[in-house]
């Protein structure tokens, strides 16, 4: 049988979710986030290629593990289930006794945060991850973003832009330096009922985790940074 006929026969076929991807169903507009594979508008009576697709995939991630391949077993996994499957490879963090360790766990680090688009929602995780092997988290910084960061003086100011008020969204872990691209976040996801919040913050260089210079967003990464003023920017064509 060749591919298509192979799919078009997986489609067609009836068939339940597997049990074991029933605790990952995510029934949001954004589809159905299942550790290895995403699905838009799935029937629930006709599961089998999602079921195979998971099977083939779960066999390359064990496969990936065990041959201590960790970025390639990280990536297999869709987005959100990736933080997982990094703590999954951290000694220390997960009861493994082997996994990503000094330089190699540093350069994981930066791939899996620039990477991750739900901070939020994870901050527990990604705090115990930001404490974790604090020698080889230098290594998630480029020497030009260590010597950046080295310049800087010893306290200084950063910026947040939210559209959600929480102290949790205020609160965050990403700060930039950037005045203007903290607005530009505060506004990427305001409307009518969301309104652009802009957090002014003050940090002290030595609770800096991390700073990153790509995609110009000169973000800082701290567990404390401490908000001290915080005003509406909501544009004038949102209101």
């Amino acid at each position: 049988m060749d591919v298509t006929a192979r799919v078009n026969e997986l489609m067609a076929r009836q068939e339940p979710l597997l049990p074991e991807l029933e605790p990952y169903v995510d029934r949001s507009p954004l589809g159905w986030l299942l550790p290895y594979v995403t699905e838009i508008g799935l029937d629930r009576s006709r599961c089998a290629l999602v079921n195979d697709r998971y099977r083939r995939t779960a066999e390359r991630v064990r496969q990936h593990f065990e041959a201590e391949e960790f970025p390639s077993y990280i990536f297999a996994h869709e987005r959100p289930h990736r933080l997982l499957a990094f703590i999954r490879c951290l000694p220390g963090l997960a009861g493994c006794t082997k996994g990503l360790v000094g330089a190699d766990f540093g350069r994981v680090l930066r791939d899996v945060w620039l990477d991750c688009e739900n901070v939020r929602q994870n901050r527990r995780l990604w705090r115990d991850v930001w404490r974790h092997d604090a020698e080889g988290r230098q290594h998630c910084m480029t020497a030009e973003e260590r010597a950046a960061l080295a310049a800087q003086p010893d306290r200084f100011i950063v910026w947040r832009g939210v559209s959600y008020f929480s102290s949790a969204s205020i609160n965050g872990f990403s700060w930039t330096l950037d005045r203007d691209k903290a607005i530009w976040f505060a506004r990427r996801h305001c409307s009518k009922r969301r309104r652009a919040w802009l957090a002014e913050g003050s940090v002290a260089k030595k609770d800096v985790l991390a700073h990153f210079l790509g995609r110009s967003e000169q973000e800082i990464v701290s567990l404390k940074v401490y908000p001290r003023v915080i005003i509406d920017v909501t544009d004038d064509h949102n209101q």
